[in-house]
């Protein structure tokens, strides 16, 4: 059985007054999807009831689905959209550990948001707030599958039958026109066979153009996908940046995540026409492909070596402190981010697999949610079947060797579905997509207007970096196609600033 919830934001306001609890905003909520009963905590949902001077909360095994809480000695609020609880911040300003990670990992950790005193709920909680105060039990989070000894080639055999078993349970949910987000990759194409085995027809199949210089391989491989399935194909062009896009992405993930503003043309295509469904391939690669997974990583995991796995992870830090400038840089210093990043991976130690989990409850939890149930979700539901309990159980049941060579996934996909194997995956050493000319002018231009408004007085970003390489882009079209991915991080954080310094006097 698959329950849906609703649409739209969610937030519900509570101050102890001299006469209980007063409460402002939603007050029953259900928003996501639930596998099972009404008591299921299977899915990604969250729910909550105020009743009796009291508010209890549930969410789902995974705690995908992003609902952030704020508490000070007279309120407390949870909320679907961070940017509303920042209006009851006291004092509103950046998390100085979060965002020394993000600006070098381009994603939050934990229970962090880019917002001093705004915290993620943790998976798989129940929560209870009354006139005593504040309890939080973690009474459901998804657990690590019992080790298994099966064979490598029957795990291959089952996770394909566990996955079209996962893919079948929606037949009951009532669907009357499914979309499909298809890349090129295995996640995506995967749920499209098993929802075409289960009769479950695909209205559209939807593709974003790659940003250049990124290969086109997503289109070129899902037209020959969607060809050979005889599904209708959209395909969606876009620059190389978006301004626009960046911004609208911000606010729509309330600044939880640096990317995914190449996904908007998909949410307003799905909104526009109709569409109340599309399936997610999240956590495909994390949980079955050995996404992130190296040998060296999981030595050093074993040796307990978690800062030296943080600098391979990261890298230098490049140009990061020419961009925000040296005071700034000593702020969101390298070691902070070492130090919180590590620390969020010993979490994960004495799992089979930690780099798996450490990449599903941050990566995929913290920055692919945002884009799923954030950016897709606004009035079409968002389905996730490689969460499915049984699908997760298992994979992370399997021995880590098994997904050292990151063939696991495509072994089982043509295992299972024979008559497709033939069709190719994408090809990432394909030749790099070329910007236009007139483009690359166009996007230079709207960029350095907006720095040149917004960037002033308190700015996390140096003026002289981003304006003399918004001005090197603008006459060196070349330069534009491969650095404009340099301007990512420069409109977040002049962004992010209006909303800290909104209230503040001139």
């Amino acid at each position: 059985m698959i329950n849906r919830g609703e649409f739209g934001t969610k937030t519900i306001v509570l101050r102890k007054t001299e006469n209980g609890i007063e409460a402002v905003g939603d007050k029953n909520v259900f928003i996501g999807y639930k596998i099972g009963d009404e008591d299921s905590r299977h899915g990604v949902f969250a729910e909550w009831k105020y009743e009796n001077d009291c508010l209890e909360f549930i969410n789902d095994e995974y705690g995908f689905f992003p609902v952030c809480y704020y508490q000070d000695d007279d309120v407390f609020a949870i909320s679907t959209a961070p940017l509303e609880l920042l209006e009851l911040c006291k004092v509103k300003e950046l998390d100085t550990a979060a965002i020394a990670v993000f600006l070098r990992m381009e994603m939050f950790l934990g229970d962090m948001t880019p917002f001093k005193g705004i915290k993620v709920l943790p998976p798989g909680i129940s929560l209870k707030y009354d006139v005593n105060g504040l309890s939080i039990t973690q009474d459901a989070m998804a657990k690590e599958g019992a080790k298994s000894d099966i064979s490598l080639d029957d795990a291959i055999i089952k996770f394909g039958e566990l996955f079209q078993k996962a893919v079948d349970k929606y037949k009951d949910a009532g669907l009357k026109k499914i979309g499909l987000p298809l890349s090129g990759g295995r996640d995506s194409r995967h749920i499209l066979f098993a929802l075409d085995k289960a009769k479950l027809d695909v209205d559209t199949a939807l593709t974003t153009m790659a940003q250049a210089p990124k290969p086109d391989q997503d289109a070129i491989i899902a037209q020959e996908v969607t060809k050979e399935l005889g599904i209708n194909h959209v395909l969606f062009d876009q620059p190389a940046i978006s301004l626009e896009q960046e911004l609208e992405k911000n606010e729509v993930t309330n600044f939880m995540s640096l990317h995914h503003s190449w996904i908007v043309p998909v949410a307003n295509h799905l909104e526009e026409n109709g569409f109340d469904a599309i399936y997610d391939g999240i956590c495909g690669g994390t949980l079955s492909a050995g996404e992130f997974l190296t040998k060296n990583r999981y030595d050093l995991y074993k040796a307990g070596k978690y800062e030296e796995i943080v600098d391979d992870v990261i890298g230098d830090d490049g140009y990061l402190e020419k961009m925000i400038g040296e005071e700034n840089y000593k702020i969101f210093n390298r070691e902070l981010a070492v130090k919180t990043y590590a620390a969020e991976l010993e979490k994960q130690k004495d799992f089979r697999n930690p780099i798996a989990m450490f990449s599903l409850w941050n990566l995929s939890r913290r920055s692919g949610a945002a884009s799923s149930w954030m950016i897709l979700q606004r009035k079409c539901h968002v389905f996730a079947p490689f969460l499915d309990p049984e699908v997760f159980e298992f994979l992370t049941s399997l021995p880590v060797e098994y997904f050292l060579d990151h063939n696991f996934h495509t072994k089982a996909i043509s295992k299972f579905y024979p008559q497709y194997a033939h069709l190719p995956y994408e090809n990432k050493d394909a030749p790099r997509k070329k910007v236009k000319t007139s483009e690359a002018i166009t996007q230079s231009l709207k960029l350095l207007f907006y720095y040149l408004k917004n960037l002033g007085g308190g700015a996390k970003i140096s003026f002289r970096f981003v304006i003399m390489r918004t001005i090197k882009g603008l006459l060196f079209p070349s330069y534009y196609n491969e650095e404009n991915s340099m301007h990512y991080i420069p409109i977040y954080l002049t962004h992010i600033e209006k909303y800290l310094t909104k209230d503040k006097p001139e």
